[in-house]
């Protein structure tokens, strides 16, 4: 499985569908379209995000609500969007993730770019993905 790496706070917000865009400068592969993703969190957390996110959506999300390092959900990507009037758009590529289910951190080194899950940790969130604890989020919808 293909994973992606994002900085929390967003990532969380993914994972908890309040987000379903996801921005990037670079379009995914065509044949990852209507494919799973892993969605992984990065060691970092952004504070002025945080500050963003309160401001602009009226969202409040706490740095000790966001798992650091670690895959955090599964969603499809479903689209890839070059213009949309969606809020959380920022462009130039909006990647558009639905059918998200979130799960217990699954700790693992993330990478730039897409990178493939190793085989331990894909054994972990597909494990995750099967268990009580997963939580669906999102139901696949337009934007």
């Amino acid at each position: 499985m293909r994973a992606l790496t994002i900085t929390q706070p967003w990532a969380s917000l993914l994972a908890r569908g309040d987000k379903r865009v996801e921005n990037r400068t670079w379009a995914p592969p065509e044949e990852l379209v209507g494919e799973q993703v892993a969605l992984h969190a990065s060691r970092e957390f952004d504070q002025f995000d945080r500050y963003l996110i309160r401001r602009r959506y009226g969202i409040a999300i706490e740095q000790a609500d966001c798992p650091l390092g670690a895959v955090v959900a599964v969603g499809r990507l479903t689209d890839v969007l070059r213009e949309s009037q969606d809020p959380w758009f920022m462009g130039p590529y909006g990647w558009v993730f639905t059918d998200i289910t979130r799960i217990d951190p699954v700790p693992c080194r993330g990478a730039r770019r897409l990178w493939t899950l190793p085989p331990d940790v894909l054994l972990r969130v597909e494990r995750g993905l099967r268990s009580n604890a997963a939580r669906k989020v999102s139901e696949s919808r337009a934007i």
